[in-house]
C-alpha cells in the first residue's frame, strides 16, 4: 500500500507537466493559449485559415488535435508559426514559409519566401 501511494504522488507532478508542455518553439513564434484554440472549427480568421495551412503541411508529422498559425515576427523572411494542440494539451511549435502573395507589411507581400 505504501508503494502505491507513493507512485501515485509521484506520478502527479507528471501529470501536471504534460499539461503545460510547450515544445519546439521556434525564434519569432509566441506561446499560443488555450483559449486561442476555441475559435478552431468555430469561426473563420486568419489564424484558424494559417492552421488549415499549416495542417496541410504537418499533419503527416503530427496526427489530430487542432491547428493555428500566426505570422512570425522579426527578420525578412515571410514565415508562419504553426501551433498543434493534441487531444492531450501538449502545444506542438513548427515553422513553415508563407504562402506565395501573404501580406507581409504595408504594400508588401510574401515572394519566394521573403518579404518585398
Amino acid at each position: 500500500m505504501i508503494v502505491t501511494g507513493i507512485l501515485l504522488f509521484a506520478a502527479v507532478p507528471l501529470v501536471c507537466f504534460a499539461e503545460e508542455d510547450t515544445t519546439n518553439m521556434p525564434p519569432g513564434c509566441m506561446q499560443v493559449s488555450d483559449s486561442s484554440f476555441r475559435l478552431v472549427g468555430c469561426e473563420h480568421t486568419l489564424s484558424t485559415f494559417l492552421g488549415s495551412f499549416c495542417s496541410a503541411i504537418f499533419s503527416w508529422q503530427i496526427k489530430g488535435g487542432r491547428w493555428l498559425g500566426y505570422a512570425a515576427s522579426g527578420g525578412p523572411e515571410c514565415q508562419v508559426c504553426c501551433v498543434n494542440n493534441s487531444d492531450k494539451n501538449v502545444k506542438y511549435y513548427n515553422v513553415t514559409t508563407a504562402p506565395q502573395n501573404f501580406p507581409c507589411g504595408p504594400g508588401k507581400t510574401c515572394k519566394r519566401g521573403r518579404c518585398s
